[in-house]
């Protein structure tokens, strides 16, 4: 008689489970098999429906009929494929929830594109228009009914509001506390001609509430206003008011940091303020920091950049560089496979300097990349850049690398512990990694346990460019050499590395002696 054991592995497929629980039907442990097998089974459905675009359709819209019209749905609408799976999941339960039919979502298919945020937001702006319960086709062409005229929208029989807009958005206004004659300059404004649109009054009393916030010019205000996607600004006048608790108090930003990246009004303050507690810093940068120079970051869901975080600590992937890419993939739930392709770079010599590269993480997204890398190792010629690297062309020479590379800059601030900026502007004069990013971490680990200060590998970058194993030959008697006597005073002087240089062309003046010709 066959006997299960109360804990049974967790690698059993769900389509295993039927043949387990006939194999256990009259044997001992039928309760303990029978829970494990529903368990599998539902934790293979959860993973099932979240496996794709079309699978997820025909979970929430079971009434679509079959899961090859889903499919037909996503082949019509290939942007959907780019949408991350977690949010597609959340703004279908939303639409759901809001009682809208598949016939509505097939027609305004463009609403599936937005975030949840995104979407609960310019439900409220409806909402606060006086449209209880807005059309789906409103939500995703926010700016085709904004564009409308006032006139039109209060006079036309084909009109969606039954009454006033401008009182109703002037009403939304009281958490603002905009004094009386900005809210009687809106109402004139609307009046004032029957060319002006909703869009122009809901402008007006914003750039009011923005520069009494920032402290900012209402004219500059009202300039990058109208200069902006209107995308970004779709929302209740009232949210406003946390948005810029969020913007002025939380994230410590100015109202020129808005201006350079509007996809700052796609935060969601709740969110955002979620991931300051969880981490006032992400890869070893401030969390305000990031938030300034990649805003998608902060969009995604806390639980989610938790995951991701977690799964970066494990491999002790710190610090890195906080990219339009590190965004991207944190969008997605290639854990597994990241966890794969972060075991096989760390092997690599080159992998410090991946680690702080802006490049990891476009290199974490693809498998083909990372192929591309391993080839260019395997070679023998070693990894001159990483963008050469990704291309991998056999046929680029070493000496076509005439800048400085992004993973150098990186690796260097890092191990010197400067700012990336500082170090960019001192090594693009001098610095194009001849030899392979290997040579350089070498050269630089060698001057620094020799002793030399920070501030002097930044006055004679130039060593950087030299063979490791004629500048190891040059420092083993550098103290005894004619040339460096007083010794000891040499080493106090901010320019020893000129004096190295020079000592490595005179021993090897057969050597090619890579130097940046400065005219090319």
């Amino acid at each position: 008689m066959l006997t299960l054991h109360s804990c049974f592995p967790q690698r059993i497929p769900a389509k295993c489970c039927g043949l387990l629980w006939k194999a256990v039907a009259n044997t001992e442990g039928i309760h303990t098999a029978h829970t494990y097998c529903q368990q599998v089974k539902n934790k293979a459905q959860y993973k099932y429906y979240l496996r794709s675009p079309y699978s997820l359709i025909h979970h929430y819209y079971k009434d679509l009929g079959t899961l090859k019209e889903a499919q037909e749905f996503v082949r019509n609408f290939p942007k959907l494929k780019k949408v991350p799976k977690f949010q597609l999941d959340h703004i279908f339960r939303l639409i759901k929830d809001d009682g809208h039919s598949w016939k509505e979502v097939e027609l305004f298919k463009e609403v599936l594109l937005l975030t949840p945020i995104q979407y609960k937001l310019r439900v409220q702006l409806l909402q606060s228009l006086s449209l209880s319960q807005p059309s789906l086709y409103h939500i995703p062409w926010m700016t085709l009914l904004m564009d409308n005229t006032v006139k039109f929208l209060r006079e036309d029989s084909k009109s969606i509001f039954k009454s006033d807009p401008v009182e109703h958005l002037i009403a939304s206004c009281t958490d603002l506390n905009l004094p009386e004659s900005t809210l009687q300059a809106a109402r004139d404004l609307s009046s004032s001609d029957d060319t002006v649109t909703l869009k122009q009054v809901f402008f007006y009393l914003l750039k009011h509430y923005l520069a009494h916030r920032f402290l900012e010019d209402t004219e500059v205000v009202g300039s990058f206003l109208y200069s902006t996607q209107a995308a970004f600004l779709w929302k209740p006048l009232y949210h406003y008011a946390v948005l810029c608790d969020l913007f002025i108090d939380s994230l410590e930003l100015s109202f020129s940091d808005v201006q350079k990246k509007p996809q700052l009004f796609y935060l969601d303050p709740e969110n955002t303020k979620e991931i300051l507690q969880k981490f006032p810093s992400i890869g070893g940068t401030p969390t305000r920091e990031v938030a300034k120079a990649v805003p998608k970051l902060l969009q995604i869901p806390a639980s989610h950049l938790v995951s991701w975080l977690r799964l970066l600590q494990k491999h002790k992937v710190h610090p890195f560089t906080c990219t339009y890419h590190t965004a991207t993939l944190f969008k997605t739930s290639l854990f597994s496979e990241v966890s794969e392709r972060l075991q096989i770079l760390k092997q690599l010599q080159e992998w410090e300097i991946i680690m702080v590269s802006d490049k990891l993480f476009e290199l974490l997204r693809s498998q083909e990349q990372i192929k591309k890398v391993l080839n260019c190792v395997e070679s023998g010629h070693g990894i001159p850049s990483l963008s050469v690297a990704m291309k991998h062309d056999q046929h680029t020479s070493r000496h076509q690398c005439r800048s400085v590379t992004p993973e150098i800059v990186s690796y260097v601030a890092t191990a010197l512990g400067l700012p990336p900026e500082q170090i960019r502007e001192v090594l693009e004069e001098e610095i194009f990694t001849p030899y392979g990013l290997m040579n350089t971490k070498a050269v630089l680990r060698m001057l620094l346990d020799y002793g030399f200060t920070r501030e002097q590998v930044v006055a004679g970058p130039m060593v950087l460019n030299m063979e490791a194993g004629v500048v190891e030959q040059v420092l083993k008697d550098l103290h005894t050499r004619p040339e460096t006597q007083p010794f000891a005073e040499w080493m106090e002087n901010p320019f020893i590395l000129h004096l190295v240089a020079y000592c490595v062309r005179k021993d090897f003046p057969h050597m090619d002696i890579h130097m940046k010709n400065k005219n090319s």
